[in-house]
């Protein structure tokens, strides 16, 4: 091979391996508890006297005005200006809240589809997914109950199922949760959110038995900890290992941070606490079209703009909209959580 035929040659294989890289798409996705998202108009049917003008919190559209721009501007930050192909929202009212933060604030331009459904919940607070349809072609949405009157569970959040079609043509099937609040103490209470631990796991297995390429993303604020029973014994999460991962069991990205102590989502009582997690089936790690590099690509986010003394998130909490009924005007009671996928588009 003469020297202007390997030049042709390493130049065509350039050209191909630049072709090939400009085909992988960043899919970066989301979960943030907003923090008693609420419009401000009292439902008759639900707890949610207290935000309301007249309410102990005295929640005017004013403050809820702010309170949309400042989660606009969050996912703003995160995106770095692109939108994020997915965000699931823990603690919102209605429809009402997110057709006004999907279409009044600056991510309008964003176009975001949504999913959502009222759920039993006392205060009435829900879960929503808000989707990019480029990214995420939406096939499918369930609202699983989470209702057992044994253990006292009337009046909680439904985990919602979704099922879509991203750009490498796989099924993504994603559950978004809220678990049961640790109200009335850890312990007390933990019945509870194993049970709703046994719900998603129950699909799980189904996924798994039926589908030969199983990718599931299960996040949300679990409210317990990443090595709490729910999470290890009853969803069967575990943490990512260092070698091989199987395709067919659930690894939790966000068990380092509960390890290291270092950062948390949520902080009470001066603790630092990882409510908020990323659970994915271990297919994510082993598949070149629809991948992630498991811990490296899952973060904890909290710039300054987010913490209540405005330094890094591992010397302060989260600037909240409210500490107790006393207005704060900030954010959120959370730290968003973000995970980057990477798609090869077919």
């Amino acid at each position: 091979m003469n020297s202007r035929v390997a030049l042709v040659v390493i130049l065509s294989l350039f050209v191909f391996c630049a072709q090939a890289k400009n085909k992988e798409e960043l899919f970066r996705v989301v979960e943030y508890n907003v923090e008693n998202l609420f419009d401000v108009e009292d439902d008759s049917l639900t707890n949610d006297d207290s935000f309301t003008p007249q309410g102990d919190h005295h929640w005017t559209y004013t403050r809820f005005k702010t309170k949309m721009y400042n989660i606009a501007k969050t996912l703003i930050a995160i995106g770095e200006g692109e939108a994020p192909a997915l965000v699931g929202l823990c603690e919102v009212e209605n429809r009402n809240v997110l057709n006004f933060l999907t279409k009044k604030t600056p991510i309008a331009s964003y176009n975001y589809q949504y999913v959502h459904q009222d759920s039993p919940d006392a205060r009435g607070i829900d879960v929503a997914l808000l989707y990019q349809q480029d990214k995420f072609h939406l096939l499918s949405a369930e609202f699983l109950k989470v209702k057992n009157e044994e253990i006292g569970l009337t009046h909680t959040r439904d985990i919602l199922f979704a099922k879509g079609i991203v750009p490498s043509g796989d099924t993504l099937h994603v559950f978004l949760n809220h678990w049961p609040s640790r109200r009335g103490g850890e312990v007390a209470t933990e019945n509870r959110r194993c049970y709703a631990a046994s719900i998603v796991r129950s699909k799980v297995d189904s996924i798994f038995k039926s589908t030969a390429t199983p990718y599931i993303l299960i996040m949300g604020d679990f409210n317990d900890y990443p090595d709490n029973k729910s999470i290890t014994e009853v969803l069967l999460a575990n943490p990512v290992p260092k070698d091989v991962c199987c395709p067919r069991e659930l690894y939790n990205l966000f068990y380092q941070f509960q390890e290291d102590g270092y950062l948390g989502t949520y902080k009470f009582q001066g603790e630092k606490n990882v409510l908020d997690q990323a659970i994915v089936s271990g297919i994510f790690m082993k598949n070149e079209n629809f991948y992630t590099n498991g811990n490296q690509n899952a973060h904890i986010f909290c710039l300054p703009f987010l913490c209540t003394d405005g330094t890094d998130g591992a010397e302060s909490g989260p600037f909240r909209t409210y500490a107790g009924t006393m207005y704060k005007g900030g954010f959120s009671d959370h730290f968003p959580i973000v995970v980057d996928f990477f798609v090869v588009k077919k």
